[in-house]
């Protein structure tokens, strides 16, 4: 993507422990420039910039995958209570971040005002080809679409090496690791309510999938299984949106949209705003693998099958214990809390610096 100036072009490479090893930067001519070592931050709040563009434009895709899911499993489940209950807690709400992302990230042709796509957004260009919009299709939408698996996805969208290192994603592997056999016990349950029913489902969100356009034509996504497992671990990577957007409230990153301006203008403010946004109107239990809403009128769990719902409680007891024993040693290093627990209270429990791993929703 040429990204027009924007951020500029850094490069920053790092070793298994996450320490740095060199860095490096070009000009708007792709000419690498001379960089002194003490110029490290200066630098470096430019490859933030366009980290926080990359994961901007993961999250917007993020939310078409789990419209297009969540609505598919509410319409194959109309005749299985139990499953179509837990389908409609999170339909309606996504389906409203569904339009909000095109009203104010992603549109074709695009608005002047669209933040992954706009002449004011991050500055990703109209005239690249692939456009933006290709390239989060091809390479992010369709690409998850064949996954049948958490470990597919997880091959898809992470380095060998990250996964495998001790000091990479350590609090994130932890609730992934819980999501297999989460979908198992799920699955488990949900065929011995009603077999006839759960095979039903799982043919009609095959269908419906199948019927969305080009995902339809690359879609694996054809089992109950697959599609908890895909919902869960994207759920798990949403949820850190609360930490990386609150970047954009940061003066020397966000400069570097337009750095050779001296003054902020329309374009700025419109990222800041909006990328603030959504730091706001989190819900208590609404989180992955959660047995339970605080406002029940979102979802009444009383009508759900009790051995469904014990599954739901045993797992939601576990990311719990995980969240809580997060907290607890963050809280044993309060310097270290003041100053990275933007990032690390991804992993605490709901409404801990207002957070959660939250399924594609926050307002």
């Amino acid at each position: 993507v040429k990204n027009d100036g924007a951020g500029g072009r850094v490069n920053f490479k790092f070793d298994a422990q996450l320490n740095i090893l060199k860095f490096e930067a070009f000009d708007a001519n792709h000419t690498k420039v001379v960089v002194e070592p003490d110029s490290i931050n200066f630098w470096a709040a430019a490859a933030l910039y366009n980290l926080v563009f990359f994961a901007s434009a993961v999250h917007a895709t993020m939310h078409v995958l789990h419209f297009l899911l969540t609505s598919a499993l509410d319409v194959a489940t109309y005749n299985f209570t139990t499953l179509n209950i837990w389908a409609e807690t999170y339909d309606d709400n996504i389906a409203n971040k569904y339009l909000q992302v095109f009203a104010l990230l992603i549109n074709d042709p695009s608005a002047d005002g669209a933040i992954i796509t706009g002449r004011l957004g991050f500055g990703a260009s109209e005239l690249a080809s692939p456009t933006i919009r290709e390239i989060l299709k091809d390479n992010a939408l369709l690409a998850w679409s064949k996954c049948t698996s958490l470990q597919d996805f997880l091959d898809l969208m992470f380095h060998k090496k990250v996964l495998e290192s001790s000091h990479c994603l350590t609090e994130f592997k932890k609730h992934v690791a819980l999501i297999p056999q989460f979908s198992t016990k799920c699955v488990e349950s949900l065929s011995k309510i009603d077999s006839n029913a759960f095979h039903q489902s799982e043919t009609h969100l095959a269908t419906y999938l199948g019927k969305c356009g080009d995902f339809g034509q690359t879609n694996k996504i054809t089992t109950i299984k697959s599609w908890i497992e895909i919902m869960c671990v994207t759920g798990i990577i949403h949820g850190s949106t609360l930490s990386y957007t609150r970047l954009l409230g940061v003066a020397d990153i966000v400069k570097w949209r337009n750095i050779s301006q001296e003054k902020w203008d329309e374009g700025d403010q419109q990222i800041i705003s909006t990328g603030l946004g959504t730091i706001s109107g989190m819900e208590t239990d609404r989180h992955v693998m959660t047995a339970s809403l605080t406002r029940p009128s979102f979802f009444n769990f009383k009508k759900i099958d009790p051995a469904f719902q014990k599954v739901l409680e045993e797992f939601d007891t576990q990311v719990s214990a995980l969240k809580e024993a997060h907290k607890q040693k963050l809280l044993e290093d309060i310097d270290t809390l003041k100053n990275f627990g933007f990032i690390l209270t991804d992993f605490a429990p709901d409404n801990f610096d207002s957070k959660q791993c939250t399924i594609a929703t926050y307002i």
